[in-house]
């Protein structure tokens, strides 16, 4: 049988076989693949090689999602630079100040106006200037003594004055 490269003699079908265009044939197994500078055989037909990795299910190259990119060396996709941060959920968003990343939980921490953010405790709390939490959820100062189960400070009957030195009120000397 007259039988040219790239074609070969099939002994087992008894003919030549012959490849379609971008498939080479492999002579051991007599069978035509995809080359190796692209591998992967997809949905219709076409050799192609991928720069993410390969779903033999879809027969696609997987993509990463809008916003994200694919990391070589991780060999995934990652968050990009403008929303660096990923969510238990995937997705990716920025988390800039004065909210918080949590990485343990990713998670971003937004406290409400007036609060700032414990990265210790993972809580939203008074800052410093204004430690006491009144019962309006508002953070307050207290020139006096706060009153932990009012949720306020205690005030000084009129004609008297707030002692720090003797932490009660007083008559003015």
């Amino acid at each position: 049988m007259n039988c040219t490269y790239p074609n070969l003699w099939s002994n087992t079908h008894k003919k030549c076989v012959k490849c379609p265009i971008g498939l080479i044939l492999n002579e051991e197994t007599l069978q035509c693949v995809c080359p190796v500078s692209a591998p992967f055989l997809n949905s219709n037909g076409v050799c192609v090689s991928c720069e993410t990795l390969w779903d033999p299910t879809l027969k696609l190259c997987a993509k990463c999602e809008v916003g994200q990119e694919w990391s070589a060396t991780k060999k995934e996709c990652i968050c990009g630079a403008s929303e660096p941060h990923r969510l238990a959920n995937g997705s990716c968003i920025l988390c800039s100040a004065p909210a918080f990343w949590s990485q343990e939980e990713a998670k971003c921490y937004r406290c409400p106006s007036g609060f700032i953010f414990n990265q210790t405790l993972k809580v939203c709390s008074c800052p410093t200037d204004t430690p006491f939490l009144d019962a309006s959820s508002k953070c307050v100062a207290c020139k006096t003594v706060w009153d932990s189960n009012k949720l306020e400070c205690l005030s000084c009957l009129k004609g008297t004055i707030w002692s720090t030195s003797a932490n009660k009120c007083i008559c003015p000397p």
